[in-house]
């Protein structure tokens, strides 16, 4: 695909989905399918390689990591826990320099109603590592598709202050 450089600077990038979705952090909602499919058309045209995964079909943890292991090729070794999640979303999409990637979570809502703590820590690990991949210049964006509008998605990428590397408690 296209190369991804850095955004510039001296333009307006107001006009580019990933720069919208980045400003605020890489976790962006949807729930209109119509809006949704526009959106990842135009990430697939600026090159991203797009993942979706349908949470309908979601119905345990377990169940989770079995098909996210699939949909990301994740290795034999995978874990199947939130760290092993965490490990393999840094180390084993496969991804060639500057390139991004986007993750799409449809129909989410129901997942997060039956076990929301799992699926909230799901959100908190891909904005995670959507920080981690920047620093190597890819760009990792995660696209949340709800049908019941009214649902409440606790907020995403809190994370506590940490201590330097020599005062570490």
């Amino acid at each position: 695909g296209e190369e991804m450089t850095n955004f510039d600077i001296k333009i307006n990038n107001c006009s580019k989905l990933d720069w919208r979705i980045l400003m605020d952090g890489s976790v962006s909602l949807y729930h209109n399918a119509d809006i949704l499919k526009k959106d990842i058309q135009w990430l697939k045209n600026a090159g991203y390689q797009v993942y979706e995964l349908d949470f309908s079909v979601v119905k345990t943890r377990e169940g989770f990591h079995k098909i996210i292991k699939r949909m990301l090729n994740f290795p034999e070794y995978y874990g199947e826990n939130m760290p092993a999640f965490s490990d393999c979303l840094m180390n084993d999409v496969p991804i060639s320099e500057n390139e991004g990637v986007a993750i799409i979570l449809k129909k989410f809502d129901e997942y997060y109603q039956s076990d929301e703590e799992y699926a909230h820590e799901i959100l908190e690990r891909l904005e995670l590592n959507s920080r981690r991949w920047i620093l190597f210049g890819n760009r990792f964006l995660t696209l949340v598709q709800i049908n019941n509008k009214d649902i409440v998605i606790k907020e995403i990428g809190q994370h506590p202050l940490v201590w330097n590397l020599y005062e570490q408690q």
